[in-house]
């Protein structure tokens, strides 16, 4: 429950908090909002760690909550921002009070009306002056090297799409054990993004391996379980920093920003970060290459859980993980929160539970791999197009001058665009070489010779 606290008059009709006008100086005025909730507030020392990105308390408690505890974070970051502070007290056992204290300027006192009023009051006004989006500034990157680990091929599609932007050459490993073998031949990169929980040997264990080997590059882990004290268990653990999914571009930027070298001629662009957090979703129409990688990765955890669900736990325990990440990645959020649940039960031995809720979670998985496939049919139906060669060869001749001029963003954009069309199998094979040659090595050159050998 949540209690508002304010000034005197009518109480608000609608139960998200209320303010009070606490003193007025000049052309200021000083407004106070309290909220006080009735759950089950802080220690002590829970309080001093306030304010703290991912930060949720008592997660042993109750696993079955929403969220990655990181709304105080943001208000603390709305507050600074407007000049303000937050406070709070709290009793264990009873509960919190929050007050937030802002200044604001006194401009005119026009009667809004009652349209506006009620708008304001049930967060559905929109105003000329926007808040300013967040963005994130891309640099351009292209001598940086940057290997993603991840046993699931949807996360490792997910991650490349997050970072093409800074045009780096990226390299891959599903495995732990390929990580390791990358580097016993003598590879280096500017970061290392290893996930967190994989089969067979997981993220800490590869990353131990890695600096008991001598390696002192930077890896950043990716992880699902943003828990209080991550930070410290993944530095004590070789790790130089982590990341939690779905992949904030914010906190990955900065990453990239301190672990990788500027070149001389870096070019700079600017993109909103909001258009990048949640690249994909289930409910709309997706990339071909993306359909398939989720179906194989979801058959094959769907076969994988059913089958150890008996036999091996900690094998099911990892799939389910993966799994987690999948539909997380494609804004299932309400089967992500089962399958965090199955993975929370594996980790406890909580088999009853696992056994109650395994299948019929199985089976939805099932049902939203038919609908992504038949959403696909339809896609390939509405936007089939025949086998052109004028067309073809206008848009190759658009993307070999754009790799002439070096212009990375529109020959990929073209790339992907026709990628997406339905072209007959040398013509769809030769699309995805030229587009793998310009993401994975940035050879702008190699993609010009392979255009000019398929156009003769």
């Amino acid at each position: 429950m949540c209690v508002a606290r304010g000034g005197g008059g009518p109480r608000p009709p609608f139960p998200y908090g209320r303010g009070e006008i606490a003193a007025t100086d000049s052309d200021l005025v000083t407004l106070q909002f309290t909220v006080e909730d009735t759950g089950q507030g802080m220690k002590l020392k829970d309080k001093q760690r306030l304010f703290t990105e991912y930060l949720r308390f008592n997660e042993e408690k109750d696993y079955t909550t929403e969220g990655t505890g990181i709304g105080l974070t943001i208000v603390k970051n709305l507050v600074d921002l407007m000049g303000g502070k937050i406070t709070v007290e709290s009793s264990f056992g009873k509960g919190s009070i929050f007050t937030v204290t802002i200044q604001q300027k006194i401009t005119e006192s026009t009667i809004i009306g009652k349209e506006l009023a009620l708008q304001l009051q049930t967060f559905t006004f929109s105003g000329e002056k926007q808040k300013i989006k967040l963005q994130v500034q891309y640099e351009s990157f292209p001598h940086a090297k940057i290997l993603i680990v991840d046993d699931v091929e949807t996360n490792l599609y997910v991650a490349e799409g997050l970072l093409h932007f800074y045009e780096m050459q990226i390299e891959t490993a599903i495995s732990g054990f390929e990580a390791i073998e990358k580097i016993k031949n003598g590879n280096t990169y500017d970061i290392i993004f290893m996930d967190h929980m994989m089969p067979l040997m997981d993220g800490i264990e590869t990353t131990e391996e890695l600096r008991d080997m001598g390696y002192e590059g930077a890896i950043i882990a990716l992880t699902a379980n943003a828990l209080t004290g991550n930070a410290e268990i993944f530095k004590q653990h070789g790790f130089d920093g982590f990341i939690s999914k779905p992949i904030d571009v914010r906190i990955l930027d900065s990453y990239i920003k301190k672990h990788v070298s500027n070149s001389n001629n870096a070019t700079s662009k600017i993109f909103h970060a909001k258009n990048f957090q949640h690249p994909i979703s289930a409910k709309e129409e997706m990339p071909l290459r993306l359909v398939k990688t989720i179906t194989k990765d979801a058959e094959y955890a769907i076969k994988t859980m059913r089958e150890t669900i008996n036999t091996d736990l900690k094998l099911y325990t990892t799939t389910v993980h993966g799994l987690k990440s999948i539909l997380v990645n494609i804004e299932e959020l309400e089967l992500s929160k089962i399958a965090a649940n199955l993975e929370k039960a594996a980790k406890n031995n909580d088999t009853e539970f696992i056994f109650l809720n395994s299948e019929s979670f199985l089976n939805s998985i099932e049902r939203l791999l038919r609908k992504i496939n038949k959403n696909q049919e339809q896609h390939e139906i509405n936007n089939e197009v025949s086998v052109n060669d004028t067309y073809l060869n206008e848009q190759l001749l658009t993307i070999k001058n754009a790799c002439n001029d070096y212009d990375y963003a529109t020959a990929f954009e073209n790339i992907n665009s026709l990628i997406e069309k339905q072209w007959d199998n040398k013509t769809t094979t030769f699309l995805e070489e030229i587009r793998d040659i310009l993401f994975l090595h940035t050879d702008f050159d190699e993609v010009v010779i392979k255009i000019n050998e398929f156009v003769k």
